[in-house]
């Protein structure tokens, strides 16, 4: 714990360094076709390579537990938060090139296999952006949209973000070796534990009549479920909801805990 908290240190000095010295070369909102880039390319601005418009968010690779691997992520500049990861289950070496081919694909390539691509070879894809709300989308034709980090989402959303049916939060396994999962199942979204079979140990629906039974107790706890749906983004922070190692709700109204 110890290791990682003077390396989460050092990067957060890191980047302090590199808000402060952004060239104009590094404050782009778009890539183009051809585009590469590897840590070693950009280790002179924190990994960090690709910006949105208004410096609030950068793509770019971050170091691991492991000092040798990286990362492919998306991060709040405000708060150092990691919002978005491309390569959770693949680590690269410093060396791994991230790549947007004229074949119409953004890829993370490893010394020996792809870490994690955008599946589209074959489309015509003319700019990858880092939109101000986070979002980084591979644009087509006309604008259109051919791939999009908000509909494959890690562990974070954001304000803006959709969750829908088929979509899963999943959390960076915890010291017992367990992850915990976001979902919406049968039209219910719910909570449940990586263990086989899975042990959902919270959903809105049962959590909803919890709450409205303990509303009409006296002097029992008061949860509103409800904000889940309705929560206003805080200035502060983009984090609209997160889901921990430790399973729980981390929300900017801290209605569940």
């Amino acid at each position: 714990m110890g290791g990682f908290q003077i390396k989460a240190w050092c990067f957060r000095v890191l980047l302090l360094v590199f808000k402060t010295c952004i060239a104009d070369e590094q404050h782009k909102d778009r890539i183009y076709p051809g585009f590469q880039a590897s840590q070693v390319d950009w280790s002179d601005y924190v990994g960090l390579f690709l910006l949105s418009n208004n410096s609030a968010f950068a793509l770019g690779f971050y170091q691991a537990l492991d000092v040798k691997l990286y990362l492919l992520v998306i991060i709040h500049l405000g708060t150092d938060k990691v919002v978005w990861t491309a390569n959770r289950g693949k680590l690269i070496s410093k060396s791994a090139k991230f790549v947007f081919d004229k074949n119409g694909s953004a890829y993370l390539r490893g010394s020996d296999s792809m870490a994690w691509s955008t599946n589209t070879t074959g489309q015509v894809a003319s700019a990858m952006e880092l939109q101000d709300s986070g979002n980084l989308v591979l644009l087509g034709d006309k604008g259109s949209i051919l791939w999009q980090s908000f509909s494959h989402p890690t562990d974070t959303l954001l304000p803006g973000q959709e969750f829908l049916q088929g979509m899963q939060l999943k959390s960076f396994r915890n010291s017992n070796n367990v992850f915990h999962y976001l979902e919406i199942q049968s039209g219910d979204l719910v909570l449940y534990t990586g263990y086989e079979p899975p042990q959902i140990y919270w959903s809105l629906a049962v959590g909803s009549k919890r709450s409205e039974r303990e509303e009409r107790s006296p002097g029992s706890p008061r949860i509103n479920l409800r904000c889940l749906c309705n929560i206003q983004p805080n200035p502060s922070s983009p984090l609209e909801l997160h889901i921990r190692d430790a399973g729980r709700w981390c929300q900017l109204c801290r209605c569940i805990v």
